[in-house]
């Protein structure tokens, strides 16, 4: 990783580790997420790419969602990855035509 906007995400069983290399979007670059096995530290992925900085892993770890950044510059769908095969599932675009992004955070539904 080298872009200072990335993220880190640990699975809840503390076998995966997700992490980011966002582009700068206010230069149209896109960037990727990056898995790392950390039972084996091996490396898996990266997916295609994607306008994501922000990442999380969804319950049962199978599933990881990215958003773009947090700031002024953060427009752009939410992604949900697919784990084992690093393939986009979803994009989820959000209902404005221009949608600012905020904070992502993924919680237990009721």
């Amino acid at each position: 990783i080298y872009r200072p906007l990335g993220e880190i995400a640990i699975s809840s069983d503390g076998t995966l580790a997700a992490f980011t290399d966002p582009g700068t979007t206010a230069f149209g670059e896109l960037g990727a997420v990056y898995m790392v096995d950390l039972r084996t530290l091996s490396f898996i992925g990266p997916t295609p790419l994607l306008p994501g900085a922000q990442v999380r892993f969804l319950p049962g770890d199978h599933r990881a969602i990215t958003a773009p950044l947090a700031d002024f510059w953060g427009s752009g769908p939410m992604v949900v990855i697919d784990v084992p095969t690093m393939t986009l599932e979803r994009i989820v675009r959000l209902p404005m035509l221009e949608p600012l992004t905020g904070g992502l955070d993924v919680g237990p539904r009721p």
